[in-house]
């Protein structure tokens, strides 16, 4: 009989694997979503509701661990980096890596097919007379 001999190198991958969940599920969840399932390839844009600035269409990936979200988008700068959280109505937090404002669904909760998240540019104003400047992204399943 043949003895198994495995390399010390290839067991530490396969613990390595077997302790990430590897290959498991679609996205690469090990916890079941809270809230919606929002995990995966999304396609959107981005608009801004001041100083007329031009729509820009995008591309996103939702990683979804249980509460924990993270977004990445085909911007640059601003709207690129997202991480935090959903809760079990689709109301999510989140925190922009680029310069740490703060982002909500605001306008309504995150669904299955579709997310808006909006970000307020400044406190708003009377002067501003409904329009507050804000940046929204807004995302539909591929």
């Amino acid at each position: 009989m043949t003895a198994l001999r495995i390399q010390p190198w290839g067991l530490a991958l396969l613990l390595v694997l077997a302790g990430t969940g590897a290959g498991c599920n679609k996205g690469g969840d090990s916890q079941p979503p809270v809230g919606p399932s929002i995990g995966g390839d999304w396609t959107g844009r981005y608009f801004a509701r001041y100083a007329n600035r031009p729509e820009v269409a995008l591309t996103a990936t939702i990683r979804q661990d249980g509460e924990a979200i993270m977004i990445r988008t085909s911007l640059v700068g601003v709207g690129a980096h997202f991480t935090g959280t959903i809760d079990p109505s689709g109301d999510m937090t989140l925190t922009d890596a680029f310069d740490a404002e703060i982002w909500t669904t605001r306008y309504r909760p995150a669904t299955s097919n579709f997310v808006q998240i909006a970000d307020f540019l400044r406190a708003p104003e009377p002067e501003d007379l409904g329009e507050t400047p804000i940046q929204i992204i807004e995302l539909r399943r591929m």
